[in-house]
């Protein structure tokens, strides 16, 4: 039955509307159809089989349902629908992510593992120099700059009402930009200086990936933002607090990865920013050496994050690995950057030794990250070298820091 209205006349007491009687009972039936159950028709066609059991069910309205709203009894919610899906169980109170096959026009691929380190935190923005003011809504685009499943996150802005908070991924393919994160910052808890949240359940972050945070009031109440400007658009300051970075892994029925990853010689430059300001002269950035026991296949994965002060010429990046004898070189990048921006103030490396201090010349930050295959061979030591130079002297071009592994990979017979 559909919601009656009642019929109150063209002007008061002219005798053409309903009785009383007439329009307080069709206040019971509007409050009866109210309180009626919503059905599963009412939402969804459903197809059924000989037997009655449903078989397939369509939406009759074009509905994204965002986090933390579907519900398997009380035992579960799932969230995160636009990536990797997690869940969280209500009787122990444990947070999942669910690893699963990709089907597309050339069949199914296997089911993707994460591999997680140890929690960590990491500075997306960490600049907050500039405080600006947003009406309403503020909007920013992100990047997510590695894997990681992120939990707990800090953010410097205030406003006098609550606010709702968004993160949205962004279309890929052809598809529809999808609310990952809906939450409600309470006045209360917000704080320009800085303030600690959780997003729950967990939520998978993927390098490369575009995002957008977005926060609203609901009467247009002012926002105040901390952060800074980067080529004159406003980026806000943001921080993980607690996050798990992980490494994707593609398995099947006879494939296991086994533990037996190289450590790096030199992990003290991986959280230190270099320059290097010489001309087609290379140094040496990120280092390790390794002896595998057994004759396998390796994956060698490299990240590191870099600027250049230069749009004329190149900022040069090259990676080694050599057994003693061999040496086989690859070019992970070569891309001139525009000028922009004030920089900041990093050591200069030349010949090994830090010579001084130079500004990047640049706020622009690029991501790099890679993986390749090798087969290692037992009884030989081998060391992976990246590093990095100009095209010019004085180019400034940083690399302010990065990660270089080795893995065994086993096959079981």
């Amino acid at each position: 039955m559909a919601i009656e209205d009642i019929n109150i006349g063209a002007t008061p007491n002219d005798g053409t509307g309903d009785s009383l009687r007439v329009a307080g009972q069709k206040i019971n039936d509007n409050f009866a159809e109210l309180d009626t159950p919503l059905k599963l028709a009412d939402i969804f066609e459903v197809e059924r089989d000989g037997n009655q059991d449903i078989i397939k069910t369509v939406s009759l309205y074009d509905l994204q349902v965002p986090p933390e709203s579907i519900e398997i009894g009380n035992a579960i919610k799932i969230s995160d629908l636009a990536q990797s899906v997690g869940y969280k169980t209500a009787f122990d109170d444990k947070q999942y992510i669910l690893m699963s096959y990709e089907i597309d026009e050339d069949g199914s691929k296997n089911p993707i593992i994460k591999d997680f380190g140890s929690p960590s935190e990491f500075v997306l923005q960490p600049l907050f120099d500039v405080t600006q003011t947003f009406q309403g809504v503020a909007s920013f685009p992100i990047t997510s700059q590695q894997d990681v499943i992120g939990q707990t996150y800090n953010l410097k802005l205030f406003s006098n009402a609550d606010i709702e908070f968004n993160v949205i991924r962004v279309a890929e393919n052809g598809g529809v930009d999808t609310i990952v994160v809906n939450e409600t910052f309470l006045s209360s808890s917000t704080n320009i200086d800085g303030f600690d949240f959780d997003l729950m359940p967990l939520t998978d972050f993927q390098i490369g990936a575009d995002y957008i945070l977005e926060f609203s009031t609901p009467n247009n109440e002012d926002i105040q933002v901390r952060g800074t400007l980067i080529n004159t658009v406003f980026v806000p300051y943001v921080k993980r607090v607690k996050g798990w970075e992980y490494e994707n892994k593609e398995i099947g029925f006879k494939k296991k990865y086994v533990n037996s990853k190289a450590s790096i010689s030199r992990p003290s430059q991986t959280t230190v920013g270099l320059i290097n300001q010489q001309g087609d002269i290379y140094e040496e950035y990120l280092s390790l050496t390794y002896s595998p026991t057994i004759t396998d296949n390796y994956r060698l994965s490299l990240s590191f994050s870099w600027s250049a002060n230069n749009n004329q010429f190149n900022a040069l990046f090259r990676v080694s690995i050599t057994d003693g004898t061999t040496t086989e070189f690859f070019i992970l990048r070569t891309e001139p950057k525009d000028v922009a921006g004030t920089g900041v103030v990093l050591d200069v490396l030349q010949n090994d030794v830090i010579i001084g201090q130079a500004n990047t010349g640049t706020d622009v930050r690029l991501f790099e990250s890679s993986f390749s295959d090798y087969t290692l061979n037992s009884g030989s030591t081998y060391t992976v070298t990246l590093e990095w130079a100009n095209e010019d002297a004085n180019s400034e071009t940083a690399i302010f820091g990065g990660f270089l592994s080795l893995e065994q990979k086993t096959i079981n017979p």
